[in-house]
């Protein structure tokens, strides 16, 4: 018999490295998808429109994908892992994609020409450009990942449909267990081990990741480190920091002072950008082919065992019968939206500013941020429902203090994304910006319109774009809650999708997450792309250094 204290520990680590070992293999597979999509527009509009659907459906609706396709036709035990690493994935890859993608979009035209200039294979861009330039946005995304991750954890590591439940060893798992037995104290216990478990993560792995990401952000006025040249073992390396000094100095102002054979390239450069437009990298044909494929059959594959015989007439049966009711609680829902956006949009550009230039505030802030953002929803809400209803009741009615609850979990779901985006894009701007708002003695505002906001914005929109995304799972969580025989619910499509998984009323969960799907890939269409390519457009760091 393993001691409880032991048990906890274990179920920890296990659900730290289920969570790590999904960041990681969300950030390899975004910096190949987020290059494709940074130099294909056709590959672009599928992967923005994809990535932004995904993020926005609550994780409840993958519940049947997974059933039909993990736990119907492998062995239950291989069946629930894969499933609940599955479930785990989709909480921490969408905003990690989206991240490495703008970075890579945004990179300095003139570093893409000195590769160019050095001919770099795919390969060698990948690991001396693209890669490195996706670190400061990938590091702001793996602390907002880490914190989802545990976020969700008890919904990902204990799977139910209808009366079939399915769950895997983990801290999620034994919080949930823990709760449902009735025992209070345990599951307080449980969640006190994994706030330990987050300390140590964040003071040992996150905070130092912050730091080092630091020395990858665009700061072309400064020169490149002594110490880092000499820990770089290709003279490959060394010729191409030299020549992104050249060129940041002098291109395209001065092409008199490169050598002959430099000013040649640059004409060369020059005159095919005039005939074909920007440069872009050409994807080796067997990659884009590979990765295309496999992506393509695999949602084909999902969409077909979802979608297709009795399920989907059953579908879009349910779909026609329910339609008007499901386009009212719809457009509850966005209202929602919109409010915990405008409010996690104002608490990130506070806290952001304060973190990136008060060093003391940041150390502290950081730590009970992220402390905070880990804590499983699923597993203290419950918990404290029933005695915020009564209380707020008393105040605001029933309804309203229903409303009120659904809104903060909705916010503590989401906030971090835009938050620790916008602190690495504040962060990020080069310190010479900040000596001159110092020299010219800009106030607060004048600080803020002329730097903070115009410095971080392409990382903001990146933020935003995921927690408008996220913004549903959390309204998933507080729209119905369970307590034994009792249940609170409140108006809304996410509540109602949360109802017909308990109820274990598939059609009814597949035709209400088909049209949140469609109004998010038009929202996808409509205003994330515009924003994106506004953002390029307007706010790369480089421009701020052109008089």
């Amino acid at each position: 018999m393993i001691p409880p204290a032991l048990l906890m520990v274990l179920a920890g680590l296990a659900t730290l490295g289920r969570v790590f070992a999904m960041i990681g293999l969300a950030i390899v597979t975004g910096w190949f998808l987020g290059y494709l999509a940074a130099r294909n527009r056709s590959v672009e509009s599928v992967f923005l429109s994809t990535t932004q659907t995904l993020e926005g459906v609550p994780i409840v609706t993958f519940f049947p994908l997974v059933l039909a396709i993990f736990l119907t036709h492998l062995p239950r035990g291989i069946g629930v892992e894969l499933s609940v690493d599955f479930l785990v994935f989709t909480g921490v890859a969408w905003n990690i994609w989206v991240g490495q993608y703008e970075a890579i979009k945004t990179i300095s035209q003139n570093l893409e020409d000195v590769a160019d200039m050095f001919n770099l294979t795919f390969m060698e861009k990948m690991r001396h450009l693209y890669i490195p330039s996706t670190i400061p946005r990938t590091v702001a995304n793996v602390v907002t990942s880490f914190a989802v991750g545990l976020f969700y954890i008890t919904v990902s590591e204990v799977i139910t449909v209808g009366t079939t439940e399915y769950s895997a060893f983990g801290i999620g798992t034994l919080i949930y267990d823990y709760t449902v037995a009735g025992e209070a104290g345990m599951a307080v216990a449980a969640l006190g081990v994994l706030v330990v478990l987050v300390i140590a993560v964040t003071y040992f792995i996150l905070y130092p990741l912050i730091d080092w990401s630091m020395k990858f952000t665009y700061d072309p006025l400064l020169a490149v480190p002594a110490n880092r040249l000499a820990a770089l073992p290709s003279r490959l390396r060394g010729g191409m920091a030299r020549g992104v000094r050249r060129l940041r100095r002098m291109f395209p102002e001065r092409p008199q002072l490169m050598t002959p054979a430099g000013r040649a390239r640059l004409v060369s450069l020059n005159s095919r950008q005039r005939a074909y437009g920007r440069l872009r990298p050409r994807v080796p044909r067997v990659v884009s082919i590979a990765m295309g494929a496999a992506l393509a059959g695999l949602f084909m594959y999902a969409v077909y065992l979802a979608f297709t015989g009795p399920a989907a007439f059953s579908m879009f049966s349910d779909l026609r019968q329910h339609l008007y009711l499901y386009l009212y609680l719809l457009g509850l829902d966005y209202l929602r939206v919109l409010v915990v956006t405008v409010a996690s949009l104002a608490t990130a550009i506070a806290a952001a500013y304060v973190m990136a230039v008060r060093r003391g505030a940041e150390s502290f802030l950081i730590y009970a941020l992220e402390i905070v953002a880990s804590i499983p929803a699923p597993s203290y809400i419950p918990l404290i429902a029933t005695p915020l209803v009564t209380a707020l009741g008393k105040f605001m009615g029933f309804n309203g203090s229903l409303e009120f609850l659904a809104l903060l979990t909705a916010y503590l779901s989401t906030v971090w994304y835009i938050l620790y985006n916008t602190y690495i894009g504040v962060k990020s701007i080069p310190r010479e910006l900040w000596e001159l708002s110092s020299t010219y003695k800009l106030t607060l505002l004048q600080r803020m319109k002329y730097l903070v906001l115009p410095g971080a914005f392409p990382a903001m929109v990146t933020g935003l774009a995921s927690t408008v995304g996220s913004t549903w799972g959390g309204l998933q969580l507080a729209e119905y809650i369970q307590i034994g025989s009792n249940y609170y619910m409140v108006n809304g499509i996410s509540g109602l999708m949360d109802y017909y998984t308990s109820t274990g009323n598939v059609a009814g969960l597949n035709a209400a997450s088909l049209l949140l799907a469609i109004t998010i890939v038009a929202l996808s269409v409509g205003l994330w792309r515009t924003l994106f390519s506004y953002s390029r457009r307007r706010f790369r760091m480089e421009g701020a250094f052109k008089m």
